[in-house]
């Protein structure tokens, strides 16, 4: 039974002089733990040389952790100043919960305003995942400024858990605004029976999107390669040890399935460099963003669903995946501003495509492929079936 017990919490401002930016949200949610984050504005800088004035706006991030919490509990928080939240820590065991996936959420603040209260009238999201490009450049603070304007209300109750995409840059305000599991680049949690997965699909020296011919560059180098064989080892190792859950998920930016012709290389690379790894671990579901629309596939068991509608300039539909997508289904496409809500409960996600209007896109369910994850793992333990075997030569 769910303990529905309200705990509160406290926690002060070390810097209360300094005018709140945004904030308090929660953050890196746990069955025994949470973080209360919040930011300040520092003083502003500006720099003038020749007819060229440049200003540059500081600012402070604070956290409060807060440790010792019981599992599935209901706790609000106050900051100093009256501004507070709440959240409900994780289940120790399986449990049915919702959660919610969207993406690129970069450079239309109202429409995101919409899908975030869209979000806030669904009942008891527990999480929610963002795939990417969440600001139009990372290492600008108004850009960020934006998007708290949008997820404030959203961020101070629910764990808002982002991947990186190609506009936040690898920017030092990503990691300063966030605290994530791991390296907070690519890592992986529990909730509920669900192992979540983020990878990162933008090395270190990416470029902002802005300079095409760079990025292309840069994905057809070896820097690329050598980013990704890392994460793909990461990767398979993670899930391998994980084979307990009852589903895996996984998120990040660059779709392995997506029919925008301009971005057929990325995706063949994405592939290359994570698609056995997902089909040997029988992963039931793939979230990703990038291309601004709203994509389902399927291969086998596996679900692909490209959710890029979170606020950035809405792509066309078209039609083919391209070559080395053979077996993979198009279920579903729509040129359209969507998030998805997800429901987990007895070995089946839910799941609804919406629109801001909360009219419905599509919905289809995702069975769980633990049973063959587990009997794998037995048959890789003996070395395989005996009559799969390779039979010695019939003596004569």
């Amino acid at each position: 039974m769910r303990m529905k017990v309200v705990l509160f919490l406290s926690c002060f401002a070390a810097a209360a002089q300094e005018p709140l930016l945004f904030g308090p949200y929660i953050q890196q949610v746990q069955t025994d733990a949470a973080t209360v984050m919040w930011v300040t504005s520092g003083p502003q800088v500006t720099m003038t040389g020749g007819e060229e004035t440049i200003l540059r706006e500081e600012y402070r991030t604070h956290r409060a952790r807060f440790d010792h919490l019981k599992p599935d509990t209901e706790y609000s928080y106050t900051l100093e100043g009256g501004l507070s939240g709440k959240f409900r820590t994780a289940p120790a065991e399986p449990a049915a919960f919702r959660f919610v996936a969207y993406g690129d959420t970069r450079s239309n603040e109202e429409m995101h305003k919409q899908i975030i209260e869209a979000i806030r009238q669904q009942q008891d999201v527990r999480l929610v995942l963002n795939t990417g490009d969440l600001v139009s450049r990372g290492s600008v603070l108004e850009n960020w400024k934006s998007f708290f304007r949008a997820t404030e209300p959203l961020m101070r109750e629910t764990w808002y858990v982002p991947c990186l995409g190609n506009h936040e840059d690898n920017a030092e305000e990503y990691f300063d605004f966030f605290e994530l599991p791991g390296n907070e680049e690519h890592f992986s949690f529990n909730w509920g029976g669900i192992h979540f997965v983020a990878l990162n699909t933008e090395p270190p020296d990416v470029p902002d999107g802005s300079d095409v011919s760079a990025e292309t560059a840069l994905w057809n180098s070896r820097i690329t390669w050598e980013f990704l064989a890392k994460q793909r080892d990461w990767l398979d190792r993670d899930l391998a040890q994980n084979y307990g859950a009852t589903f895996l998920v996984l998120f990040f930016h660059v779709p392995m399935y997506d029919t925008k012709l301009s971005r057929r290389e990325p995706q063949i690379e994405a592939r290359r460099a994570f698609g056995d790894v997902v089909e040997k671990h029988h992963v039931e579901l793939v979230l990703n963003g990038h291309t601004h629309n709203y994509q389902h596939h399927r291969k086998g068991m596996t679900h692909f669903v490209v959710t890029g509608g979170g606020g950035a300039s809405l792509y066309d539909i078209e039609d083919s995946l391209g070559p080395g997508a053979e077996g993979v289904e198009i279920m579903h496409q729509e040129k359209v501003n969507h998030f998805i809500v997800i429901d987990s409960d007895r070995g089946r996600l839910h799941l609804r495509a919406l629109r801001p209007d909360q009219s419905l896109i599509e919905e289809f369910d995702v069975e769980s492929q633990s049973g063959p994850r587990l009997v794998q793992r037995r048959l890789d333990a003996v070395g395989g079936l005996p009559w799969e075997k390779e039979k010695p030569a019939d003596p004569k």
